[in-house]
């Protein structure tokens, strides 16, 4: 029997400079399992959320699938990939390089768009080498070159793939749709930072899907195997998902084999659980990023899932330093 936690109060996460609260981010969650049964929840779980890159794991279903992950003979690191949103660290540049080659395409297919590498150090070698970014430093290239396999491998034209009535994106709607149990040709959306549509459903509808990523064992004899290997080599690579530096990969990495957890834009957070069959999904009110890792690592204590909240969430996103690397603050779950 699950954990049953009831509807609370948004959680809260608070910032401080010294002892006093500079600043504080709400946070709405919900928690499901794979029958669509809500947990638990913080806030409202029927707000409306766009979960952004959160749900890259869902996205991946139709890349497993239709085939096309079988037909080209995709490693673990290539399907932990398809649902990254990477650092653009040399491990995922030359995986996404590979897997381009490979389905007969070029970064100038990849319709992501284009901006330097998120981690650091990769930013700065790239101007000393006197390189410009491109689109396979874009942090959504992964899921992109996911896209592209699928559309190869189906015979579809890779031309405007990112558009919101080509078949690869109905596809992976239709998918979305069926594991959240929401109509989402009827759901808001725009185009997302990758510009691929992202649409916006309940808290609890993403938690569901979530949850059946994590328990995919009523999702038939294609579906079900296609959902647990996704959640399998993401777990099993949890450095393909963000890198060194990223929160999701460094939790994954710390709790080895018991979640799967991804971050999204404006403060989202997607996590399933797959020995306890459950998934939960949160949003920042404010869409702070920060937030994030406390805010996870708590639910998950909530959940009976860990005891120590700070050493999940990482010391590096928990307290607060100034230039002099003086310690001036903490990011604290509000008591």
């Amino acid at each position: 029997m699950q954990r049953m936690l009831g509807q609370q109060d948004c959680l809260a996460v608070e910032v401080t400079r010294g002892k006093t609260v500079e600043s504080v981010h709400r946070i709405h969650a919900a928690v499901a399992n794979a029958g669509g049964d809500l947990l638990a929840s913080w806030g409202d779980p029927e707000r409306l959320v766009f979960p952004r890159s959160g749900i890259k794991s869902m996205q991946a279903l139709p890349l497993v699938e239709s085939g096309a992950a079988d037909a080209y003979r995709l490693s673990l690191e290539e399907l932990a990939i398809s649902g990254a949103s990477h650092q653009a660290e040399a491990m995922h540049v030359d995986t996404v390089a590979r897997w381009l080659a490979r389905i007969d395409c070029r970064v100038s297919d990849l319709g992501c768009g284009v901006h330097p590498p998120g981690h650091p150090d990769c930013a700065a070698e790239l101007v000393r080498s006197g390189h410009a970014p491109s689109a396979i430093h874009n942090n959504c290239s992964g899921k992109h070159t996911g896209m592209l396999c699928t559309a190869r491998h189906l015979g579809d034209d890779v031309a405007g793939y990112t558009e919101y009535d080509h078949p690869v994106q109905r596809r992976v709607r239709l998918a979305l749709s069926e594991m959240t149990g929401c109509d989402l040709e009827a759901a808001p959306w725009d185009r997302d930072g990758c510009s691929i549509p992202t649409l916006a459903a309940p808290l609890s509808a993403w938690a569901r899907g979530m949850a059946r990523m994590a328990d995919p064992s009523a999702l038939g004899d294609v579906r079900g195997p296609a959902a647990r290997r996704i959640v399998s080599a993401i777990m099993a690579r949890p450095l393909m998902i963000g890198g060194t530096r990223q929160w999701d990969s460094q939790m994954m990495a710390r709790l080895e084999g018991k979640l799967l957890a991804k971050t999204g834009a404006e403060g989202v957070a997607c996590v399933a659980l797959p020995e306890r069959g459950i998934g939960f999904v949160l949003k920042v009110e404010d869409g702070a990023v920060r937030a994030l890792p406390l805010a996870v690592a708590g639910i998950l204590r909530a959940l009976g899932e860990i005891d120590d909240v700070d050493a999940v969430a990482g010391h590096q996103h928990t307290t607060l330093s100034n230039w002099n690397r003086h310690e001036v603050g903490r990011v604290r779950l509000a008591s």
